[in-house]
């Protein structure tokens, strides 16, 4: 009896570790793209072959279902100061997202950062 009571507390400790250690790590198919393949993106949907990744500035963000954005961190999905109103989200709904702006003409893309669609842009 007493055996068997401290195999479970064992297998309930050793479950316990494994939860809480695997939610600091990502899931492989839950990773985020990088802020240059966001660029990547935004220069294909341009079909623009004289952009340079160069002419783009990124930076991760919050952004709300109405377009408001908010600053992020990537790493632990704060949620900071407000910087500025974009086209609202084709959903409706809020993300964190990549946003890519274009230096040259001024114009916001915002990328979701874990299947790379582009979920509201501003010109």
């Amino acid at each position: 009896m007493i055996l068997s009571v401290g195999i479970g507390i064992g297998a309930l400790i050793l479950v316990y570790f494994a939860l809480t250690g695997s939610l600091d790590r990502p899931v492989i198919n839950r990773m985020p793209i990088p802020p240059e393949a966001a660029v990547s993106i935004v220069i294909a949907h341009k079909s623009s072959m004289h952009l340079n990744p160069k002419d783009f500035a990124v930076g991760y963000v919050y952004i709300k279902g109405n377009g408001e954005f908010y600053e992020s961190n990537e790493d632990s999905n704060s949620i900071g100061q407000y910087l500025g109103t974009a086209s609202s989200t084709i959903s409706g709904g809020n993300y964190f997202a990549w946003k890519v702006e274009n230096k040259l003409d001024g114009s916001m893309y915002f990328i979701e950062p874990i299947n790379g669609d582009i979920i509201s842009q501003s010109k």
